[in-house]
């Protein structure tokens, strides 16, 4: 029986490191005597990234050991949200081949997310986070009576994972190694970046992230993991491996410029994985060998002369370098093999409204289809198009974002019986969410 073999040495070593942590962490947790609940800051709406989310809860921990607290309750932080959301969906046409467009439809959504981590010490942490939603629900939006008779909806663990922070170096270099069922490590929240791994995706297996500052205004960072796509009982496990390098400075005052380099290999591929990858518009040759392998670079350059208006432009171009032209009978297509997008957005949705306009084309086979956005394109490759999207802050404790969609095929060669067919081709499709979202 073939398992997962090439992560396994970093897996192991993961487990390793972590479980002789535990103990430690939970031999002195054994001699505390008292317990006193800590109020947790509220996590700001997705404006910093991982890495200065952890900084700001190392320092609120700090902060109550060194007023005496202790005990299970010392350190943990509970937050989450909750989003309600009208979708509307308009299909112009969707290229079935039959004549048929699907029936326009609007709906009320929900989100409720409640997430849970525990900081043991200055280099232990725990956390998980319970989510609503059904299983293949990326979105983990619940329909207002989805279920009939008002039947109770369902709720998944969509993060379970450990974290342990390495002693920082001399140099000020700060590497965490995370273990489970985690946020996604490969974004950095400038721009949608969504393109080739959407940002809720929650990664399963071990990430070793790294973080570097070169001077006040100068910093570089990488990320590598080993994660496994699917356990299987008889054959090998189809994987994930993920490199990403990158870095930002600023050239001038008020100015910040960032730029990185991902690539993520595809591994073990079975009939089941594939099959779900050309539903949604990926093509046979996407994954030639049972593999591939994505290269990926963005860059930034962010304006925050005026705190009112700061500016944010990006780019991102994606290329699947072992893609391979295919067809289905006599109708042939081409490799497919590379994505872009470029975007700009402004605002502050405190002080008045954020505002943004992206615009990406996406080939069939430039990204494996059930990773990218599912709410761009509806989730469908072979696609190009256009999103706007707004947010404007209604007090302290909640915000609206309004976000449109507009979308349609690249390519519809043979129709219905083609190589496209998967990405519906001929399709033309709207999309408006507003919604309603209230952090906690």
């Amino acid at each position: 029986m073939h398992r997962l073999r090439a992560s396994s040495p970093i897996l192991g070593l993961t487990f390793a490191v972590l479980l002789m942590h535990v103990g430690a962490v939970c031999a002195t947790a054994a001699e505390d005597e008292s317990i006193e609940q800590i109020v947790s800051v509220l996590r700001e709406k997705g404006l910093i990234d991982d890495v200065q989310q952890n900084q700001i809860l190392a320092k609120h921990v700090a902060s109550v050991q060194s007023g005496g607290a202790s005990g299970f309750l010392s350190g943990l932080d509970i937050n989450g949200d909750f989003r309600l959301r009208y979708d509307t969906q308009k299909f112009e046409s969707d290229g079935n081949g039959d004549g048929m467009t699907p029936t326009n439809r609007s709906r009320f959504r929900y989100r409720l997310r409640v997430g849970v981590r525990k900081q043991f010490d200055d280099q232990l942490a725990l956390g998980f986070r319970i989510v609503s939603g059904t299983a293949f629900n990326r979105g983990q939006d619940q329909e207002l009576g989805n279920n009939p008779d008002f039947a109770p909806d369902t709720v998944q663990f969509d993060r379970a994972y450990i974290e342990y922070k390495l002693p920082e170096t001399s140099s000020g270099m700060k590497t965490a190694l995370t273990a489970g069922k985690m946020e996604n490590p490969f974004r950095w929240g400038k721009g949608p970046d969504t393109l080739v791994v959407d940002q809720d995706l929650s990664f399963e297996g071990a990430t070793l992230a790294t973080r570097l500052p070169l001077s006040e205004t100068a910093w570089l960072f990488g990320t590598t993991g080993a994660y496994i796509v699917q356990e299987l009982p008889g054959n090998a496990d189809p994987k994930l491996y993920g490199v990403q390098v990158g870095g930002g400075f600023s050239p001038a005052k008020d100015f910040e410029l960032g730029l990185r380099g991902s690539t993520f290999f595809f591994r073990s591929l079975d009939s089941g994985f594939m099959s779900r990858a050309m539903s949604a518009g990926n093509l046979s040759g996407a994954f030639p060998n049972e593999k591939a392998r994505i290269g990926e670079v963005s860059t930034y350059l962010t304006y925050t002369g005026t705190a009112s208006w700061p500016v944010t432009a990006f780019a991102q171009y994606a290329k699947n370098f072992s893609a391979e032209s295919s067809g289905v009978g006599l109708t042939r297509a081409g490799d497919e093999d590379r994505a872009y997008g470029f975007g700009v957005q402004t605002g502050n949705s405190k002080t008045f409204v954020s505002i943004g306009v992206a615009f990406y084309e996406v080939e069939a086979n430039a990204v494996m289809s059930q990773f990218t956005d599912p709410d761009f394109f509806d989730g469908l490759t072979n696609s190009r198009g256009y999103a706007v999207y707004l947010e404007r802050a209604l007090g302290d404790l909640a915000f609206l974002r309004i976000q449109f969609y507009n979308g349609d095929s690249l390519r519809d060669r043979g129709g219905a019986a083609g190589p496209f067919a998967g990405s519906l081709v001929g399709h033309d499709r709207k999309r408006l969410q507003t919604d309603l979202v209230l952090p906690f």
